[in-house]
């Protein structure tokens, strides 16, 4: 939504696509010393955050996409290959403009057995993109005008003041015990963020990282363990505070030890945490200017701004099934 304001008046507008589309692709060969492929029971991708160039009225954003596959070999055992590829997004930025990180969103990646060591894993990817460009006019003055007694016609006009926020390397750590010998095959996370507020300090975030385990107990029958660990911090404000309004934030994880050692497997998870904060602010600027004494041409700018409706976030569940045709993986279950 937009909205047009007169002269006097500084306002921010988000100058960026809607969304950005891209994809991450692998063609990846494994060395002769394992074990042939002969099924893929299961492909999951993580996208990792990203790093920001801008430069040349564009912004690139890239970063890694790691692909956990569940693998059948030929010797009848199981194995889990880990799989990074990159990815790049790209849109227009005017100079000036500081875009926010993207959180990236993986769909389902399609994976294929190529040959009995080479695996083409391709993943759809997609992120809303958010580049904030400052606009502002420098406000007329009544002393400009040859008439020190002319009267100005200031109004107040409700705009939005939009401020962005990340916290790095936030560490949580859990245990899970195990009975026996075990060998952790794969170990996933993602983190969601289940709230937002603004305080006087910063943007207090709320949410949990779950994290999946493929273990091997030595009867050669994978087995997934789950677990969640909440977290709670402060995202502070690195400008001015700002009182009110509303927030959205997300969480990337970056990185995820998981180490067996004396009946327990150790979590070590370290997640990257981002917000967007907004709330309305009031400015003044001169909109006409009066005088009985000398005529007068008042030169008015329109500048358009973005209108901030309602800045949040919601947590949401959902249940289905699908075939293997529908999931683009018929052959990779051959």
């Amino acid at each position: 939504m937009k909205k047009e304001i007169y002269q006097g008046f500084h306002g921010v507008k988000d100058v960026a696509p809607d969304a950005v589309r891209g994809e991450c692709v692998i063609d990846a060969t494994l060395p002769d010393y394992q074990p042939e492929i002969r099924r893929i029971y299961s492909v999951s991708a993580t996208a990792r955050p990203s790093g920001k160039y801008v430069s040349g009225g564009k912004a690139e954003f890239a970063g890694t996409v790691v692909h956990t596959v569940l693998c059948g070999n030929a010797d009848g055992g199981v194995s889990v290959l880990s799989l990074p590829g990159d990815y790049l997004f790209s849109f227009p930025c005017p100079d000036g403009c500081d875009p926010v990180p993207l959180p990236v969103a993986v769909d389902s990646p399609i994976c294929r057995l190529t040959g009995p060591r080479r695996i083409s894993i391709r993943t759809p990817l997609s992120a809303v993109a958010r580049c904030y460009e400052e606009k502002e006019s420098s406000p007329a003055s009544p002393t400009l005008c040859a008439d020190p007694d002319a009267v100005p016609l200031i109004h107040e006009i409700p705009l939005h003041r939009v401020e962005t926020l990340s916290l790095r390397d936030v560490r949580l750590g859990d245990a899970i015990r195990t009975d026996g010998e075990t060998k952790v095959l794969s170990a996933e996370a993602t983190a969601c963020v289940r709230d937002a507020q603004p305080t006087p300090s910063g943007v207090e975030v709320r949410g949990e990282a779950a994290i999946v385990l493929k273990l091997d107990r030595g009867d050669g029958v994978p087995s997934t363990v789950r677990r969640r660990i909440p977290f709670s911090d402060l995202i502070p404000w690195e400008g001015e505070p700002m009182t009110g309004g509303y927030a959205s934030a997300w969480a990337c994880v970056t990185s995820l030890d998981a180490a067996p050692s004396e009946g327990e497997i150790a979590l070590d998870l370290t997640l990257d945490l981002f917000a967007e904060a907004v709330c309305q602010k009031n400015e003044r600027g001169l909109v006409d200017l009066f005088s009985v004494k000398e005529p007068l041409a008042v030169r008015t700018e329109k500048i358009p701004v973005t209108d901030v409706c309602f800045s949040g976030g919601g947590v949401f569940t959902f249940e289905g099934d699908a075939g293997r045709s529908e999931c683009n993986c018929e052959d990779a279950m051959t």
